[in-house]
């Protein structure tokens, strides 16, 4: 089977179902337009207008739409009925012989050179499309009861091109226009292109390759190089954004391959399929296969059906090594196999017919020999000390020519861009990616820095305030055992030495975390029989809340006071009197009388209070 049968196949099948669905459509249209007219017909013979030998379904329609348009007010509107009557022949026209009228799956040759005709054939294909989809709109309007919404549709011919629906687009066969053709310039089919992305017929184009566009050895390397050098279909088909386009290897035992070009042919829209064959010779097996590692024709589609987004409009599935420049074949068998990297000049080797582009190895003067694609990977300025190599089917070196190398270089580059396009390899964007990683973490390493500082002060500060507290808790403890010479000295303030203890603030608290020096001094003055803490002085030693938390805490400020004095027995807060290495707890009096060994309790507090 070659692609021409494949594809035939494959617009037969797909017209099957869709044949299906327009015959009833139109089958079933035409009984309704039908249904209409008899109704109406009925309705102006139960008003008592007979019509005589007319009334056995004699009179025709032209006879009923002359009445009705007599009788005003009755019946339907003139335009009406015109309409009904119009859209009722037309379907009647392709009901005829099993709808033999209907246009049939067309495959059409065609040349790029013919651009006007074969843009004509294409309207000629479509014309019937646009009385047809006229004829099923009215029938659906009589349905619906439309016609005040949409009168203007009852008198037209046909409908045009621009009016037609997607989903009425999707009932027509489909139109293949298909050219052998050896694509030297792709940049010329640009035109074309362009005024056949303008139109919207799901027209398919296939333009099928079975030789590599080479040119002679004899014209002028660098003049070629520089202004002749193709522009890729690939890259051009793009930026029509209308054109559903598909490019791979003809291989038909494909899966993959069979699948795509069911889907490009049964979907919506003009596509253009661009498939390699090859001129296969004798003992060249894989030869479309390999085309598409060289990277000459890779497998590639833009679908711009399939999102907004360009990159996800973009698929290079079914290519191998997906990931490289260039893909990879075993060439050889058993322990003579290897697995060989093919740039398009390997390529162009292997397959023999281009012999005068390449010549034998030979002394090359202060150079050494590179395999194409490490060669091709040096900078400009580095490729003056080697000189490129690929190697036939036997593995025998040869030198091509830099017309092959200029091509190989094309083909790398513009391989690089469609990976770029897919999202595959993005060197610029990896490039920003990586400059703006290094610049936060230049602002990370700032902020982390500064963080750093700020803690560090800070906690510098909260140690020299607790080592404060700590000093001036120590220096009262060892003036005097008597709680009111304490809390004179702390209101009054302390100098030793050169050491001065500022006095303690006056001000009450009000977070009820702690005890001012007046609270302090209140507890005294009153007597009071609750257990208390003196919070200014606190060590912090833990002794207190490990005895009970919940009885003793800690405030904001890490100073120990009575969370809720009813939290435990008065044996723990006795205790943690005793264990106080500051000897700021009280315990004050017992509130449970009937705790076991009061006496001995309250004994044991009484130098505490």
């Amino acid at each position: 089977m070659n692609i021409q049968n494949l594809i035939e196949r494959q617009i037969q099948e797909d017209w099957k179902s869709k044949s299906k669905i327009l015959k009833e459509k139109i089958k079933e249209s035409y009984e309704r337009l039908n249904a209409t007219l008899a109704k109406q017909k009925g309705d102006t013979e139960d008003r008592g207008h007979g019509f005589g030998e007319f009334a056995n379904d004699v009179l025709d329609s032209e006879v009923i739409l002359n009445i009705m348009s007599r009788k005003k007010g009755k019946g339907l509107p003139p335009d009406r009925a015109e309409g009904i009557i119009r859209a009722k022949n037309i379907l009647e026209k392709y009901l005829d012989n099993n709808f033999a009228s209907i246009p049939k799956p067309t495959m059409l040759e065609y040349s790029w050179s013919s651009e006007v005709s074969f843009l004509s054939a294409i309207e000629d294909y479509y014309m019937p499309f646009s009385e047809i989809f006229l004829a099923l709109r009215i029938a659906d309007f009589e349905k619906n009861a439309s016609y005040v919404k949409f009168p203007e549709v009852y008198k037209k011919e046909k409908l045009s091109w621009g009016k037609i629906m997607k989903q009425e687009w999707e009932m027509v066969p489909v139109f293949v226009a298909w050219e052998i053709h050896c694509l030297l310039k792709p940049s010329e089919m640009l035109s074309p292109l362009t005024t056949i992305a303008s139109k919207i017929f799901p027209v398919k184009l296939v333009m099928i390759e079975n030789e590599l566009p080479i040119p002679d050895i004899s014209l002028d390397e660098e003049e070629y190089i520089a202004s002749m050098l193709p522009t890729d279909l690939a890259l051009l088909v793009p930026g029509l954004q209308k054109i559903h386009y598909f490019q791979a290897p003809a291989e038909l035992e494909n899966r993959l391959f069979g699948d795509k070009i069911k889907q490009i042919l049964s979907g919506m829209g003009t596509a253009l399929i661009r498939v390699y064959t090859g001129n296969l010779q004798e003992n060249q097996e894989n030869y479309a296969y390999r085309a598409a590692l060289c990277r000459y024709l890779p497998w590639f589609e833009y679908n711009p059906h399939r999102d907004f987004s360009f990159t996800a409009c973009i698929s290079l599935d079914g290519n191998s090594h997906i990931d490289d420049i260039w893909g990879k074949d075993v060439l050889g068998e058993g322990q003579f196999s290897e697995e060989r990297v093919i740039t398009f000049a390997d390529f162009v080797c292997q397959q023999g017919f281009a012999s005068r582009h390449f010549s034998e190895p030979s002394a090359q003067e202060r150079k050494r020999p590179m395999d194409m694609a490490e060669y091709l990977e040096l900078e400009t300025w580095n490729r003056q000390h080697y000189y490129p190599v690929v190697k036939d089917l036997s593995s025998k070196p040869k030198i091509p020519s830099k017309i092959l190398v200029a091509l190989s270089a094309e083909r790398a580059k513009i391989w690089k861009t469609l990976q770029n396009w897919a999202g595959i390899d993005k060197p610029l964007w990896d490039q920003k990616v990586e400059e703006l990683k290094s610049s936060f973490k230049v602002e990370k390493d700032k902020a982390l820095s500064e963080q750093e500082k700020r803690l560090t002060t800070e906690k510098e500060r909260e140690s020299k305030e607790i080592l404060s507290k700590a000093f001036q808790n120590l220096v009262v403890n060892l003036l005097t055992d008597d709680v009111e010479k304490r809390v004179q000295l702390l209101t009054s303030g302390l100098s030793v030495g050169e050491v001065s203890i500022p006095p303690v603030p006056t001000q009450t608290s009000t977070n009820g975390n702690g005890h001012s020096a007046t609270a302090i001094q209140e507890k005294v003055e009153t007597k009071t029989t609750e257990a208390w803490v003196e919070s200014k002085l606190c060590t912090a030693c833990d002794e207190c809340v490990t005895i009970n938390r919940s009885i003793f805490a800690y405030n904001q400020d890490k100073q120990a006071y009575i969370k809720n004095p009813k939290g435990g027995p008065f044996k723990d807060i006795v205790k943690a009197a005793e264990k106080c290495s500051a000897g700021i707890i009280h315990p004050g009096k017992p509130l449970d009388p009937n705790e076991k060994d009061l006496e001995k309790l309250t004994k044991r507090a009484e130098k505490y209070n």
